[in-house]
């Protein structure tokens, strides 16, 4: 998974589902729901979490392991350049 470079906030899965969500923001809440953005939203032209009804937020289980290996990668870069900054 990639940010996308067709200058709208939105990721290219290996896939090639393109996803959006607002200022490249994805949260995980304790339900486990993906959700983007200031306004909740992480669609794309194939699926919406708005619209589904399985858990699955219309991911493949591909999808889901991958955003999942992508959001790892950052909150891992996130903790390693606090322990570069500790004192």
């Amino acid at each position: 998974m990639k940010i996308s470079e067709d200058g709208r906030d939105s990721f290219e899965f290996s896939t090639g589902t393109r996803a959006y969500a607002n200022c490249h923001i994805i949260g995980l809440g304790p339900d486990m729901e993906v959700s983007g953005g200031y306004d909740q939203g992480f669609e794309s032209d194939k699926w919406d979490i708005y619209s589904d009804a399985d858990g699955s937020q219309g991911f493949t289980v591909a999808e889901r392991i991958e955003l999942a290996d992508y959001m790892i990668e950052q909150w891992t870069k996130y903790k390693n350049k606090a322990e570069e900054s500790k004192v």
